[in-house]
């Protein structure tokens, strides 16, 4: 739909286009990682998606708050929440983000653009922006 539409180029827009130049500039000088929280919160019939704060329950595994299941639904994905979080704590910890269960987790470069895609499963994938990327790019040079 034309909403549908708009709400995800003011996505990119705002979120992920600010987000992969950030990650490319500062990939030149430091140890960078990019992840992409993909899972898709089932609240209100899916509305919610994957959108922004979504993934910060499960980044500090916090899934059972008075507020989860507005935000989460009923039953949010426990392995998910073990994976994210425990990759969070390793990077804070040892500078790299590890986790059970999760591929090995290159650094990000403009080259291979390497992304964790935390869903169900998580996964690593490379560019997974690039048309989004190059369409952005293009309209702001």
């Amino acid at each position: 739909t034309p909403v549908d539409l708009f709400v995800a180029a003011m996505s990119d827009r705002a979120f992920i286009q600010p987000t992969i130049l950030f990650a490319e500039r500062h990939a030149r000088h430091q140890p960078t990682y990019m992840f992409d929280f993909a899972w898709a919160s089932p609240v209100q019939n899916g509305a919610l998606g994957a959108g922004h704060t979504v993934e910060l329950p499960f980044a500090f595994h916090r899934l059972w708050t008075p507020s989860t299941p507005y935000q989460l639904g009923a039953s949010p994905p426990i392995l998910l929440a073990d994976q994210m979080h425990a990759a969070w704590a390793s990077f804070i910890r040892a500078g790299v983000p590890r986790a059970p269960g999760l591929p090995d987790w290159p650094r990000y470069d403009d080259q291979t653009r390497a992304t964790m895609v935390f869903d169900t499963p998580a996964h690593l994938q490379t560019d997974p922006a690039r048309e989004r990327r190059r369409l952005w790019a293009d309209l702001l040079k």
